[in-house]
């Protein structure tokens, strides 16, 4: 089995492999997301594990951006980056590191807003391409002594109304975009808090009663003598093993594989417990996409 993580753990904007290719005009847009400043970072082992290799990860993408702006013939921007705003195309506002939630912080926002996994809805999306079409406005043209204003009949322009007519809608839209769970019923007001009470009232009900099912079967596990003793001998034989492992690189791996194969659900059984717990979760997801997401797009036209 090859297991494979995604190319941004080396090089999150692809830069290593344009310099190996020796390439002369560079044009870099970065939307990776980009480190928040925290004055009260949580002391939590698993807090400072995260928060730490935050900050490895970029200090290493500074320096390779450091290189980047430096370089001739090339233009470096990412989402925290403004624009000066023109009689027909408005500028978002800043600061770019914060914002109150209600007036300002508009970049800030807009560099916070999810990318994986998620739905755009038309002033996410709008608002995204908007910004990236004037930041190359401002850092290409100006760059070569143009100072042409963006031309274009694109659909994505149409934000421009709801920057200077509706910041409020725009501030609300772009704050609830960087959640991953319950913007719908954020965006609803109080309807939508309550409706979403109720749904998780419901899931919890639902947990609850799953979660005493399996105490019970647990509770009748260990009543059976044949299984206890068979539960005690594996324990027994995984701490022997585990006691060994240090001197034994092989039986690590293969500890590593059986370890593996469980995961996966390709041993004692243990396909029908993921199955179990993975058609809960397209239960789930099928209510997010048929349901829940197409209210949280019409909201946001």
């Amino acid at each position: 089995m090859v297991e494979l993580v995604d190319g941004g753990v080396f090089d999150n904007q692809g830069l290593a492999a344009i310099k190996d290719e020796k390439c002369t005009h560079i044009i870099c847009s970065d939307a990776s997301g980009q480190m928040d400043f925290d004055r009260t970072p949580s002391s939590k082992e698993i807090s400072v594990l995260f928060r730490s290799n935050s900050i490895l990860m970029e200090r290493i993408r500074g320096l390779e951006t450091e290189n980047l702006r430096e370089a001739p013939d090339t233009g470096f921007w990412h989402l925290r980056d403004g624009f000066e705003p023109t009689k027909d195309f408005p500028a978002f506002s800043g600061p770019a590191i914060t914002s109150d939630e209600q007036s300002d912080g508009q970049i800030y926002l807009l560099s916070s807003i999810r990318t994986d996994l998620d739905a755009f809805s038309d002033i996410e999306a709008n608002a995204l391409m908007y910004d990236g079409y004037c930041l190359c406005d401002r850092f290409i043209n100006q760059s070569a002594g143009l100072n042409a204003a963006p031309a274009g009949k694109w659909k994505f322009l149409n934000i421009r109304s709801v920057i200077t007519d509706e910041p409020a809608r725009l501030i609300k839209h772009l704050n609830v975009a960087s959640d991953l769970f319950f913007k719908v019923f954020r965006l609803i007001g109080l309807k939508g808090r309550i409706l979403g009470g109720i749904l998780i009232l419901v899931a919890l009900s639902i947990l609850w009663w799953l979660l005493t099912d399996l105490i019970t079967t647990i509770r009748t596990t260990f009543e059976s003598p044949s299984l206890l003793a068979g539960i005690l001998v594996l324990g027994l034989a995984g701490w022997f093993l585990l006691k060994r492992l240090p001197k034994r690189v092989k039986a690590i791996k293969k500890l590593a594989d059986a370890i593996r194969k469980i995961r996966t659900g390709k041993v004692m059984g243990a396909i029908y417990v993921f199955a179990i717990i993975t058609s809960v979760g397209s239960a789930i997801a099928y209510f997010h996409l048929k349901v829940v997401n197409p209210i949280y797009l019409k909201l946001g036209k």
